[in-house]
This record gives structure tokens, sequence and C-alpha cells, in this order.
């Protein structure tokens, strides 16, 4: 009986399962056209090639990739990219990056 009483105990007091996976932006280029379209996808760049196939004359390349929180059942949407971040110009300014001074 106490078995049971600290099993059911553990199973409420634990914490949910959390889920992230990552999201791609790919560029489709058919070459014969000279067209090209952008797609988020939760494969890179060669799992969609295997799973969707291409086109004669289509090629896929990865452009860039982000961390999404949550799951994707139901046919959630894709969480969107985050902001970019402005080129960095200049000297860091971090803590870590500053050089000392000996006296």
């Amino acid at each position: 009986m106490r078995k049971i009483i600290f099993l059911l105990t553990g199973l409420l007091l634990s914490s949910p399962a959390l889920a992230e996976y990552r999201a791609y932006q790919l560029v489709i280029v058919n070459e014969t056209t000279g067209s090209e379209k952008r797609i988020l996808s939760t494969f890179d760049h060669i799992q969609y090639r295997g799973y969707f196939g291409l086109a004669p004359g289509e090629q896929v390349f990865y452009e860039k990739s982000w961390m999404c929180y949550g799951n994707t059942s139901y046919h959630k949407p894709i969480c969107p990219p985050p902001p970019e971040l402005p080129p960095a110009t200049g000297q860091k300014t971090n803590s870590r990056n500053r050089t000392r001074t000996h006296s």
C-alpha cells in the first residue's frame, strides 16, 4: 500500500514534460526557371529532400534555423524566427572580453 501511495504522489508532483524542436528556413531553387521559394519546416535540407522529394531541376538549400519550444502536434504552426540582431561593430562590451589594466 505504501508503494502505491509513494508512486501516486511521485506522479502527481512530477513536472510535466517539456518539448522543443528545431525549425528550418529552406530555399528551394528551380535552376531551369530561375524561381525560388522559401519554406519553414521541421526537416533540415537533407531530410526535406528525402521525405518530400524535389521536381527535376530543383535543389534545396539551408538558409537558417532556430529553436522552438512546445510541440507541433495537431498541425500547430511552426514558431516564427527570432528577430535579427544588428551586425556587431567595434569592440565587444561583454565584461568577459574587457582587458585588465595593471598598475
